[in-house]
């Protein structure tokens, strides 16, 4: 994501403020009701498999912020006074801020509990907190991703080709194959593995031990998508690559649909695990997409404008939405007897998104906020 970067982004790109606007669109849908899947129907329901797919395609969200951040800065010379003074700085005085305004939220519009500890608690957790503001996880992992980033750029740089699709063939291994095998054989969902405990692996690791997640893999294939691979091969093999991101998703929903009703475990963790299991693939599609839909491409001033500002408001998005969301909750319960709920779903993500940008147009035009956020 790293908004931070958008006074010195590479304005040739415009796709990497377009893969941050759908992205960000994609985590509020996750926060919705919208997104959990289980009480829609029953197996073999089309709404339901539908649904399969869908989640999959917004659990998208972090992963293309990652690869953004691996686009934009794993190529980049920084000396570490530099990053720890502009990046990890700004992002631990976000951090701050924005947990203090959930705390003046959750004292004036929620259970009003005053008890100070409280805040402190959830200013060094990240997690949970104040109900329903549980989203700033991100910018905890964020800020660790950033102090990561003298690693990650020497190991980029220095990665030959035939190494990044080994990462690739880990992931899909550790994270896809043996999921799927251990379900067959056991009827049962991977649980804890000393074998991978303590290395950095995906924060869902309680679920999926196996998976070799955002920091050493998201990061890094932003990283090769947008310096090491060709765009004529990209061309070239685009339907093939298209096709076998679909089949990646579709057999998610079937490992999904495998867990929740046949191995007869109907509880939301036991299917969950697969929902960002096959994902890397598809990941990496929809980002070449994106940049296909800008690449050579001249915009008007005004639209290349309009899409700049956006993606330049979509960090602050990712910190205020939570707000919104829990103002507003009556807006999806009010269209919910109307409309399905997939739809209700959509229009109150499109609402809180729309509100929470014209915030962040608003915010950057405020002289040192517009710094932070």
């Amino acid at each position: 994501m790293n908004t931070i970067l958008r006074n010195e982004q590479n304005r040739n790109k415009p796709y990497l403020d377009l893969i941050r606007i759908v992205a960000i669109f994609f985590v509020i849908y996750n926060h919705t009701p919208g997104f959990y899947f289980l009480p829609y129907g029953d197996c073999g329901n089309a709404g339901y498999w539908g649904l399969l797919i869908l989640n999959q395609v917004v659990k998208m969200a972090v992963p293309l912020f990652l690869m953004v951040t691996g686009a934009l800065l794993l190529h980049k010379e920084e000396d570490i006074k530099s990053l720890l003074n502009r990046r990890v700085m700004r992002f631990a005085i976000a951090i701050i801020v924005i947990c203090m305004i959930q705390y003046t939220f959750h004292l004036l519009w929620t259970d009003n509990n005053g008890k100070l500890h409280v805040f402190f608690t959830q200013l060094l957790n990240g997690m949970g907190g104040y109900q329903k503001f549980y989203a700033r996880w991100f910018l905890y992992a964020y800020t660790g991703i950033l102090l990561m980033l003298p690693f990650l750029r020497a190991i980029a740089k220095n990665l030959p080709d035939k190494f990044f699709l080994y990462l690739l063939g880990i992931q899909i291994i550790f994270c896809c194959v043996i999921p799927l095998v251990w379900m067959r054989i056991t009827g049962d969902y991977v649980g804890y593995s000393a074998f991978v405990s303590w290395l950095p692996f995906h924060p869902q690791g309680k679920f999926l031990p196996y998976s070799a997640g955002y920091v050493a893999f998201y990061v890094l294939m932003g990283y090769y998508l947008e310096h090491r691979v060709s765009w004529t091969a990209w061309q070239q093999n685009k339907s093939k690559y298209v096709l076998t991101a679909i089949a990646c998703l579709v057999l998610g929903a079937v490992c999904m649909w495998d867990a929740d009703y046949c191995q007869g475990k109907k509880i939301l963790h036991q299917s969950v695990i697969y929902l960002t299991s096959f994902l890397p693939i598809p990941c990496a599609v929809a980002y070449m997409i994106m940049k296909g839909a800008c690449y050579d491409r001249v915009f008007h001033p005004l639209v290349g404008k309009v899409i700049a500002s956006l993606g330049g408001a979509v960090f602050t998005v990712m910190c205020i939405e939570n707000l919104f969301r829990v103002k507003w909750e009556g807006i999806y319960s009010d269209l919910l007897p109307e409309i399905n709920r997939v739809p209700a779903a959509i229009i109150f993500t499109a609402a809180i998104w729309g509100a929470a940008i014209l915030v962040g147009l608003i915010i950057k035009r405020i002289p040192f906020i517009n710094r932070i956020f």
